[in-house]
Order: C-alpha cells, then structure tokens, then sequence
C-alpha cells in the first residue's frame, strides 16, 4: 500500500502577508516610536527641570503656600 505524499517548498505555500499582519506590524512599530519618543521627551524634561534647582513638586507645593498665606 504506497501512498503518495506531496512536498511543497516554502515559497509555494507562501502567499505573503495578510492585511491584518500587516496591521499589527504598523502598530506594533508605531507603538514602538511612541514610548521611545515619550521616553526623550520626558527625559529632556527632567533634564531641564534638574538644571533650575527646584524640583516641579516643590515648585506646586511653594507656590500654592504663598497664595494661601503659608501652613498657618
């Protein structure tokens, strides 16, 4: 009892990619380039913000004390 078996190479069952691989690989690279950008962004941030001495939170917390008259 021979039975026959068919090989196939690679690129004959190669149909390229679908669009919804394609999707997910636009996003995924996008979504790449956004947390790298967010991350210099914020980043040169603090970089600025540790160059002036003051510390943002206690920028808010001094700044909010002198509209109100102090702690008493």
């Amino acid at each position: 009892m021979a039975t026959s078996v068919e090989y196939r190479s690679w690129r004959d069952s190669y149909r390229g990619m679908s669009s919804d691989n394609i999707k997910g690989l636009v996003l995924a690279l996008s979504s790449s380039f956004f947390i790298g950008a967010s991350f210099i962004v914020k980043k040169k941030g603090l970089n600025k913000a540790g160059a002036t001495g003051v510390r943002a939170g206690l920028e808010v917390i001094l700044t909010c004390m002198s509209h109100f008259g102090g702690l008493a």
